[in-house]
């Protein structure tokens, strides 16, 4: 058979899979929602994991292929809350940044804890960040982070008090590393004021728009972001770049 090329390996070394698994883990799907995404048995996972007990046996050594091809499809999330069962706990951090982005533009804390179904007093811990949330609740944020996040509130308290606790616009985010802890934001001279100026310097140079992202160093996102804002229409080229740019992030 090995001869004839005919050869199928029907197991394969298990450590590689279960290190993926843990990664998902860790990313903040539990091993039911992996079970899930991968269309395999949950106590599949547990012997690969674990081992049989009852048979006083350790973690697989070997794991069949199927298994493993299945296992190693799953993805690894960017961002936590994107695969989470609802009620799995995740970090907070991209929950604050996006809440304290918000109340940066002028929304105040009141209304974005009504909008994801919070009081007042109960979500005061969103925008801190002090303690973990379930990924259901970090999905209402992103969402309303997604609506509002072009659109600036009403309150110049809520401006001067993000202001004073140094909280970054939406702006200052891109969306592939908010939720990454060791991001820091981008509060340039793009994000003061200066963006228009130095955008019309480049086009003024023949660049295109898909040529400035490169040029100023900013996520395809980011740019059509700032060009909505200021109502610049956005090229079919930048709006392709940025669809590409959404697929690798996902994959």
């Amino acid at each position: 058979m090995i001869a004839y090329g005919r050869w199928e390996v029907v197991y394969v070394d298990a450590e590689p899979v279960r290190a993926h698994v843990r990664q998902l883990q860790s990313a903040g799907l539990g091993l039911r929602r992996i079970a899930e995404l991968a269309s395999v048995n949950r106590s599949q996972l547990h012997t690969l994991l674990n081992g049989r007990r009852e048979r006083g046996t350790g973690p697989s050594r070997r794991v069949s292929r199927n298994i493993a091809a299945k296992l190693l499809a799953v993805a690894i999330p960017d961002a936590p809350h994107r695969f989470a069962a609802d009620r799995r706990v995740i970090p907070a951090v991209g929950t604050a940044r996006r809440l304290q982005a918000l109340v940066a533009i002028g929304h105040t804390q009141s209304y974005l804890c009504s909008r994801i179904g919070v009081t007042a007093p109960n979500g005061t811990h969103l925008f801190a960040g002090s303690r973990p949330v379930t990924a259901a609740t970090a999905r209402r944020v992103a969402a309303l982070f997604d609506e509002l996040q072009l659109t600036p509130g009403d309150s110049a308290r809520s401006r001067h008090r993000a202001a004073s606790k140094g909280w970054a616009p939406p702006l200052a985010w891109d969306e592939d590393s908010i939720d990454d802890p060791a991001a820091t934001p981008n509060l340039g001279a793009d994000l003061k004021g200066g963006f228009l100026d130095r955008y019309e310097e480049l086009v003024d140079m023949g660049l295109t728009q898909v040529e400035c992202v490169a040029r100023m160093g900013v996520a395809p996102e980011s740019l059509v972001r700032q060009l909505d804002r200021y109502g610049i229409a956005v090229s079919a080229g930048l709006r392709n770049l940025e669809r590409e740019h959404r697929k690798r992030i996902a994959s």
